[in-house]
């Protein structure tokens, strides 16, 4: 059985894009390899949609994206292309940036229910923790998002950890004291 042929494309992608998909993706033959992720099929629909070239103002920043090298399969390349409009790549990269900053806040409103930890030192972890730089993912913005949607979230999930401690037959105070010395020393508050 042979495998799939790989073609690479070129396309520009948001900062906080780019080093999200470079700390978390390998790199084949200097591109990288997302045809085991979600992301894949918001690559092949750009190039799929890259036949409709209108002009548009989303893209105020354009020029600051970074280009990021992809493959993509023999089969997409021959039937979609490999070109897309700056329209379909500030579409795709917003795209990826909407999951991305929404698995940031999910991490956040864990690290604040299970280990009690601020939103303001949550959020300079996960920046620190995923490489991020200055610039490239704001953390005011990651706050605002945060307190707009993701409160309620904090809120079942706190509740569904303390109905599990209780059920599970822990009691608040005992769990606390056996279990003290396993969060480190960074989170707490």
């Amino acid at each position: 059985m042979s495998k799939a042929k790989l073609y690479r494309i070129t396309i520009k992608v948001h900062p906080a894009v780019w080093r999200y998909i470079d700390n978390n993706y390998p790199v084949k033959k200097g591109a990288y390899d997302l045809s085991r992720s979600v992301y894949y099929y918001l690559v092949t629909a750009m190039l799929y949609q890259s036949r409709v070239r209108m002009p548009s103002q989303l893209c105020r920043k354009y020029e600051e994206y970074k280009p990021m090298t992809v493959m993509i399969t023999e089969f997409d390349f021959y039937h979609y292309g490999f070109q897309s409009s700056e329209l379909q790549q500030c579409r795709l990269s917003r795209n990826i940036l909407h999951l991305i900053v929404d698995d940031a806040c999910r991490r956040i409103a864990q690290a604040r229910v299970v280990f009690g930890v601020p939103v303001t030192t949550a959020i300079d972890h996960y920046l620190i923790d995923n490489g991020y730089e200055e610039g490239e993912l704001d953390a005011e913005y990651l706050r605002s998002v945060y307190k707009r949607k993701y409160r309620g979230y904090e809120q079942e999930l706190e509740t569904w950890f303390r109905n599990a401690v209780t059920d599970w037959g822990y009691n608040d105070e005992k769990f606390e004291k056996k279990h003290v010395g396993i969060f480190p020393n960074h989170f707490k508050a």
